[in-house]
């Protein structure tokens, strides 16, 4: 990797507090792992799971237990008989939700602060082209 390249690494205090946020109702997925159990032991599975999440990050893959999914098809009509009569529920695994959440929080995070940034090095930037109310942005 380039050695000016910014990495992304995720906290253990971060995992263990989104773990903490899911859901126990949450369907297992392919993996097997209940959302319950995930919320119940996030104290314990915080640090294997921020290793995992920061390994993936340092090596630009995911693992591939994370990317199976389930597709169930339900259907739209009490008779169906065409593929166009069911509509299709997409199980991932409940882990593959928490990371993807963490990543799109930091980027986001990231994102803000570079266009912050670059709006008080250039004075480009007016209110109405950010995303977030002018406002909340605070330098």
């Amino acid at each position: 990797m380039d050695g000016d390249a910014i990495m992304l690494c995720l906290h253990l205090q971060a995992v263990q507090k989104n773990l903490r946020k899911v859901h126990p109702g949450k369907a297992a997925g392919p993996n097997m792992i209940l959302g319950c159990l995930l919320k119940d032991y996030a104290n314990q599975l915080a640090p294997v799971f921020t290793d995992i999440f920061n390994r993936s990050l340092r090596q630009a893959s995911v693992p591939r237990c994370f990317k199976s999914i389930i597709i169930i098809p339900l259907p739209k009509k009490s008779s169906p008989v065409t593929f166009n009569d069911y509509r299709s529920i997409v199980l991932t695994p409940v882990v593959m939700k928490c990371f993807e959440t963490m990543v799109k929080e930091h980027t986001s995070s990231f994102c803000l602060h570079l266009l912050i940034l670059y709006s008080l090095l250039t004075d480009q930037i007016t209110p109405m082209q950010t995303l977030y109310p002018w406002h909340y942005i605070t330098p």
